[in-house]
């Protein structure tokens, strides 16, 4: 409150500044500013080039909520790097050198497509792809995973061309908003039984074509964790998955007497530069399957996530705004995997 020079009006002012982490409580008879302790100028330029670069204040977040979304996205994301390599190792694929470029794909995608894009998105494999390659590689009796390799390089261009904007608005006008929108509900619940088939949740029924299985330790540690992801989400905790994720993971180490050995270290991977795979007409129907694949599970988790984190185009069309960079590193992405 402002006092003027004679002391009989009394006006109040707005006091305007940064870092501020509760709004003023302005009372009849007090007023309390509470403020966040000013960081050094450094970081005071670091925080503006990053409001500057990413347009933090229009879309009203600040600095510190983007680090804990992406720490919590990360969490929630880390089940990648040991389920991709499991999936595809059922291929054939080998399983360290899978790690490491799940892990080098997701970090450089995720980061070029936050700057480009500008989207709160993570890029990453979804679990239904690689589902989708490894059946598929082990159905044909002729194809290996090299054979897989090269049509997921031929998928990852044709990939990258839908990024061209004319080609990628005719692919997205010919598939329906419900079926863009349901195909993330629609490779959930892909994703759901692979996860309850892989601890023997579901097995294969005798008299019928899907039964439950046993009610191991492990089965009942999964179904705590997914009780306890429901309820948090229920009343909206913040990092609902990473913290079920984090505690089913203790839970299970304490079980199974089954600590990591380490946190950390350095992958052995042998690389090869022979690639004496010819393309087939095999090949050719693989990339193409994947390419479709592709292009639903783009467009219908984009959408939807869009949706959620209220970032979609609101002109009457309701698409993803600079969607097509999404296809350009997705297509870049898949080419480096294979």
């Amino acid at each position: 409150k402002m006092v003027d020079d004679d002391g009989s009006n009394m006006t109040e002012t707005v006091i305007e500044r940064r870092h501020t982490i509760e709004k003023e409580e302005i009372n009849d008879d007090k007023v309390d500013f509470k403020f966040q302790y000013d960081l050094p100028a450094d970081f005071k330029i670091l925080e503006d080039s990053l409001n500057n670069l990413f347009k933090l204040e229009r879309r009203c977040v600040g600095v510190r909520s983007e680090f804990i979304g992406g720490f919590v996205q990360f969490i929630s994301c880390c089940y990648v790097l040991p389920v991709i390599p499991k999936q595809l190792s059922m291929a054939g694929y080998p399983s360290e050198p899978a790690v490491v470029i799940t892990a080098i794909c997701c970090g450089i995608g995720s980061i070029v497509g936050g700057l480009v894009s500008n989207l709160p998105f993570v890029v990453a494999p979804p679990t239904a792809v690689s589902i989708f390659l490894s059946v598929y590689l082990r159905q044909k009796s002729n194809m290996d995973y090299h054979q897989g390799g090269l049509a997921v390089i031929v998928s990852g261009l044709l990939l990258l061309g839908l990024g061209y904007r004319p080609l990628g608005r005719l692919f997205k006008r010919l598939i329906p908003h419900c079926i863009q929108v349901s195909s993330a509900v629609g490779i959930g619940l892909l994703v759901a039984l692979a996860g309850c088939t892989d601890i023997n949740l579901v097995v294969t029924g005798k008299f019928t074509i899907l039964d439950l299985g046993p009610l191991t330790a492990e089965v009942q540690i999964a179904l705590c964790g997914f009780i306890m992801t429901g309820v948090l989400l229920h009343y909206h905790f913040k990092g609902a998955f990473a913290f079920s994720l984090v505690f089913c993971s203790i839970v299970s180490w304490i079980q199974s007497q089954t600590f990591p050995a380490s946190f950390a270290e350095i992958p052995h991977v042998q690389f090869h530069n022979e690639f004496n795979t010819k393309f087939s007409w095999d090949t050719a129907k693989l990339a193409t399957s994947l390419v479709f694949l592709y292009i639903i599970c783009l467009n219908g988790l984009s959408r939807a996530f869009a949706d959620l984190s209220k970032v979609t185009n609101e002109n009457g069309r309701g698409g993803v705004p600079r969607g097509r960079w999404l296809y350009i590193i997705c297509g870049v992405m898949t080419i480096f995997s294979g």
